[in-house]
This record gives C-alpha cells, sequence and structure tokens, in this order.
C-alpha cells in the first residue's frame, strides 16, 4: 500500500511537470529541477535534535565532577596502578551517570528532594520530553516520507539518462545529516529514560510510588521505537540507490 502510494505521487508529480511552462510557454519539468535544499521538515527534525543538547551536557559535566572526584579519592587511598584503574574507573561510571540522569540530575542531589514535591517536578519534566519527542518521530515521519518520495524522483531521472551520479548524490546529501538527527534523538531518549529508571528507582527506596513516572516512560520508549522505525526507513532508502550512487556520508 505503502509503495503504491509512493509510486501514485512520483506518477503525479510527472504529469505536473508535463503540464507545466515558464513564461515563454517551453514545458518545464519540476523533477528534473530538485534542488539540494533542506525543507522545512528537515529544518524542524535538527532544530528538536539540539533543544535538549545543553540539558544533556549540563548533566554530564555534573556526573563527570562527581566521579572524578571519587576516582582521585579512590586512587589515593588504594595507591599504584591498581589504584589508578580503579579510579579510571569510577570517574568513567560518574560521567555516564550524569550523562544519563539528564534533566533528572537536579531531582537526585540530595535525598531531601525524594519527596511528593520532587516527583511531581519529575513527571512534569517526563511528560514534557514525551511530548517533545512524539513531535520528533511525527516530524521524522514526514522527513523520511519526503525523502523516500525524492530518491524515486531522482531514480526516475536517473534511469532516463538525464541525471549525473554526482549530481544525484548532491541532491541526496542533506539526508546523511536526517541520519545524524535521528541517531542524536534516539540516543536522547535512550538516555532520558536512563534517568527515569533511576528516578523510579530512588522513589520506589523513599518509599513513593513513581507510577506515573513510570507511564511517562512508557511513552518514551513508544517515541523512542518510532524513531528507530524512521531512522532504518531512510538507511534502507539509501541503501538501495541504484548503481553507481553512493550513500551519502555526514
Amino acid at each position: 500500500m505503502a509503495a503504491s502510494r509512493l509510486i501514485a505521487a512520483v506518477a503525479a508529480l510527472s504529469l505536473l511537470g508535463a503540464c507545466a511552462t515558464d513564461q515563454s510557454g517551453n514545458i518545464v519539468n519540476p523533477i528534473s529541477d530538485i534542488r539540494n535544499v533542506t525543507s522545512d521538515n528537515q529544518s524542524e527534525l535538527g532544530s528538536l535534535s539540539r533543544e535538549y543538547s545543553e540539558t544533556r551536557l549540563e548533566g554530564l559535566a555534573v556526573g563527570c565532577g562527581v566521579g572524578v572526584g571519587l576516582g582521585i579519592l579512590a586512587g589515593v587511598l588504594i595507591g599504584g596502578g591498581e589504584g589508578a584503574a580503579v579510579g579510571t574507573g569510577i570517574a568513567a561510571l560518574g560521567c555516564a551517570a550524569g550523562y544519563g540522569a539528564g534533566a533528572f540530575v537536579a531531582n537526585q542531589d540530595a535525598d531531601a528532594q525524594l519527596t511528593f514535591e520532587a516527583l511531581d517536578a519529575d513527571i512534569a519534566e517526563a511528560t514534557e520530553r514525551a511530548n517533545h519527542y512524539q513531535r520528533a518521530a511525527s516530524t521524522a515521519n514526514r522527513v523520511v516520507t519526503e525523502n523516500e518520495v525524492k530518491i524515486a524522483q531522482l531514480n526516475q531521472q536517473y534511469r532516463a539518462n538525464t541525471l549525473t551520479a554526482e549530481a544525484y548524490e548532491a541532491q541526496i546529501a542533506p539526508m546523511a545529516q536526517d541520519i545524524e538527527h535521528l541517531n542524536e534523538l534516539i540516543e536522547q531518549t535512550d538516555q532520558t529514560i536512563e534517568g527515569l529508571e533511576s528516578s523510579s528507582d530512588a522513589y520506589v527506596r523513599s518509599g513513593i510510588n513513581p507510577a506515573e513516572l513510570e507511564r511517562q516512560q512508557a511513552r518514551l520508549e513508544q517515541e523512542r521505537l518510532a524513531l528507530r522505525r524512521e531512522r532504518d526507513r531512510l538507511e534502507d532508502a539509501l541503501l538501495g540507490l541504484p548503481p553507481g550512487v553512493d550513500v551519502p556520508v555526514a
């Protein structure tokens, strides 16, 4: 069904191109004039992938700071090569923990924050994140669909020998960045889910039921699945390029 819709869209564009004329009355074909431009949806996907980068870096900095401090202490206490190895390992774990906690690191600074008020704050943040990545998944769907249509159009021209391999590659070049943005969004959902898992565990240890927090985590897991699906769709489309056309690299 999806393939038939894609073929129909390409055919419709071809018919429009056959009927269009310029000011001099010459027939023009919009398919042969595809530019290497970024669509509104592609720009939106890039913006969505960057929106939470700063928060993630802040979480990374906090985690690394704690990890490095504990690592130095452990290294001094143990001493020698073994101490250095243990210290390095603790520092790395601290960085990973901070990166995973992300937006939830502020709610885990002290045991005193493990209250119902802190839970409400975490739920609000988790809900905002779930909404954000839901929007990102919807945008990704539009971007990948646009790219599939564009590839089908380019294939038409390439098979008709009206488009060179170099021109084809230039026009699909932005798709490599689309994949980068999708990978960034997927990584962000990975880290946000890790942060939610550690938050939920902390609330359980404090005797607080994190059911709503877990519900938002389930939403995030669904959106992560959707983002992975769109990323895989685009990668599959690019792997099916005609012989002689290289897959774009960011």
